[in-house]
């Protein structure tokens, strides 16, 4: 009986242990079916160990979210809708500084692969206008530690970085407790020419919270302007903006150098585009830099945008190089040039972006000057007060309020709203000309410019004066010499009546009785004087006058020969193209010994016979012999005033 129970017992063993191995064999068989089906397929993963993922990469500054995770041995670990929140706003729904749609861990081929990922935007302490602790302005070290694993390989796809949306971005990375380092970057960005690449490296450093960044390559404006946007760079997105027409991608260089705890920033970017337009200016090609640099302070946030063109040429080959650089501090721009350029003068004037080309219309630059702009100024009419540039100027040939020169040298200057220049030229037909000028741009209103000059005209010809003020003055010939001090309005509709101001001019050598002001006279004379030919060998002449709201007057007018001359004395009204001239003929020069002896003695003559009277247009004056009955009328009239009066 007893033996009968043991075998009993001892079956049931067998059978357990003959069932227990069949279910372990079903077990194993399943756990591999399983295991080979994670080569197909990824499992999901229980919450709790998706939430124990989470509280291990989360920290004390940010906070991790997660929707759900899952493991296949093709594709590794994936972590789905991943999002990094910042714990110092309140409200955990914002959106995210950082987030994906997916992120791939594969343990086979060691790389990490990221489906549109997104940084939007940098942390909200990174644009406020001031801090309140500028030791410590973007809080503590951020607190985590990277795991240390060996190197491995990144692919981001479709990321949106900045507002920067790329095709790819794939690139090594090394990764220690305190360090990320980022190297042999590729990034593709879509553009319709197709894709530009970029290639460099990247560096993040815990400890001392500092990121570097280099990137080569090529891209379009574009694809940096939305970037720039982000990272709240304002004042370069105008001049970013004034690039247009650029026909293909632009060979550039980019170092980002980024303080985390302290909010500097520096961006350095080096370009040399095929150039389309800059400020609707053509142009060939740049070669140069452009250097962003951003810090924060107790009370302001600097920004500052510097260019430096190595070399800027436009389609006729003439070239602008130096260097200009936008400071913004908390809103208020400040522009710094060093520039040398020999672009038309109406281009420089364009991107310049000082001055408007239409407020300097009574300048013609028939040839383009050599500028050099140095200084600083506004970005408006409203902040005139930060304004004070200065530099040189020359010109082979042009044009100032209607009179043509050559080999203009000059030294400018734009204080305020004043802009002043002293210098030399050469005229047109000969001469040179010696002048200072101010133009009182009075806010940059064109109707209420206004200007001051002084000039000294030497070794000059009557060719020249013909052309400026558009008098026929006969054959032109005769040399002349000017000083003249006038002030009046730039612009408006009849600028010449506002003219004011005085001066002296010579004549000699010319042949001035045969000029058209002076037919009519000779006409006259022929008529009342034997051997005209004397009349008109008048060679020299002289005048002081005045200039009083765009009438011209003078008291002492000389046109004198061998034996006759002529005193003059009347007005003229520029804008009204009307004369009033009294002329008187005598025998002999005014200064001449003889004629001290002879004018007493002949004065009568003269004053009754010999006074003309000139008046309408300059170029077809009316002529009239001013008679012994029209003294007599005259007398009679101003008789009859005073007793009236009385």
């Amino acid at each position: 009986m007893h033996d009968t129970s043991a075998l009993e017992d001892c079956d049931y063993v067998k059978k357990f242990l003959r069932y227990s191995y069949r279910a372990m064999k079903i077990f194993f068989f399943a756990f591999f079916l399983f295991s080979v089906s994670l080569f197909f397929r990824s499992q999901e993963l229980p919450s709790f160990l998706v939430a124990k993922i989470v509280e291990r990469i989360s920290s004390e500054s940010f906070y991790v979210k997660c929707d759900g995770a899952s493991f296949g041995f093709r594709h590794g670990i994936t972590l789905s809708h991943v999002s990094v929140h910042d714990l110092k706003n309140d409200d955990l729904l914002q959106k995210p500084l950082v987030s994906a749609d997916f992120i791939h861990l594969n343990f086979f081929t060691r790389t990490i692969r990221v489906v549109a990922p997104s940084y939007q935007r940098l942390p909200m302490e990174y644009y406020s206008e001031s801090v309140e602790n500028a030791e410590d302005p973007l809080g503590p070290v951020l607190k985590f530690d990277l795991p240390e694993v060996d190197d491995f390989g990144i692919v981001l796809e479709s990321p949106d970085i900045l507002g920067l949306k790329l095709d790819s971005v794939s690139a090594k990375v090394c990764v220690s407790a305190r360090k990320l380092l980022v190297k042999d970057i590729s990034v593709d960005l879509p553009s319709r020419e197709g894709k530009t690449n970029l290639h460099g490296e990247f560096s993040m450093d815990f400890n001392a919270m500092k990121i570097w960044a280099q990137i080569s390559g090529y891209a379009k404006q574009s694809q940096i302007r939305p970037f720039l946007e982000v990272l709240d760079i304002q004042c370069s997105l105008p001049y970013v903006d004034a690039f247009t027409e650029i026909p293909s991608p632009v060979p550039s260089k980019l170092e980002v150098d980024a303080d985390l705890v302290t909010g500097d920033l520096v961006l350095w970017m080096h370009y040399s585009p095929k150039m389309g337009k800059y400020r609707s200016v053509p142009m060939d090609f740049a070669d140069g830099d452009v250097f962003f640099y951003t810090r924060k302070g107790e009370e302001d946030r600097r920004v500052a945008l510097k260019v430096n063109l190595a070399n800027a040429v436009d389609r006729e080959g003439r070239v602008l190089k130096g260097f200009l650089t936008v400071d913004d501090f908390s809103g208020r721009f400040r522009l710094n040039y060093d520039v040398v350029s020999s672009l038309k003068f109406e281009d420089a004037l364009k991107i310049s972006e000082v001055l408007d080309p239409a407020d300097f219309s009574f300048i013609k630059c028939m040839d383009a000057p050599q500028i050099t702009l140095k200084g600083s100024s506004g970005v408006s009419s409203d902040d005139m007060d930060a304004t004070d540039l200065g530099g040189a100027l020359r010109l082979s040939r042009g044009e100032f309020a209607g009179f043509g020169f050559k080999n203009l040298n000059g030294a400018y200057s734009l204080v305020r709203d004043i802009f002043s220049m002293k210098g030399t030229m050469d005229g047109k037909y000969g001469g040179k000309v010696d002048f200072e000028t101010d133009v009182f741009l009075e806010g940059y209103d064109p109707e209420k410019m206004r200007f001051s000059m002084k000039g000294r005209y030497r070794n000059g010809t009557l060719a020249e004066i013909a052309e400026v003020f558009s008098v026929d003055l006969g054959d032109r010939k005769g040399k002349v010499e000017c000083d003249l001090e006038m002030t009046g309005k730039v612009n408006g509709e009849k600028p010449a009546a506002s003219y004011c101001g005085k001066g002296r001019f010579s004549v000699c050598e010319g042949r001035i009785a045969r000029m058209k002001l002076f037919s009519g006279l000779t006409e006259f004379l022929a008529d009342k004087v034997p051997g005209v030919s004397f009349v008109v060998d008048q060679t020299q002449a002289s005048a002081d006058f005045s200039i009083k709201n765009g009438v011209l007057s003078s008291e002492n007018i000389y046109i004198e020969g061998g034996l006759i001359s002529i005193k003059a004395w009347g007005t003229y009204d520029i804008c009204a193209d009307n004369l009033d001239l009294t002329a008187r003929v005598q025998v002999l020069k005014e200064e001449n010994l003889m004629s001290k002896i002879i004018h007493p003695i002949t004065y009568p003559v003269s004053k009754l016979l010999l006074e003309f009277k000139a008046t309408g247009s300059v170029n077809e004056p009316k002529w009239d012999n001013i008679t012994l009955l029209d003294r007599t009328g005259h007398g009679l009239k101003e008789m009859g005033e005073r007793i009236l009066s009385l």
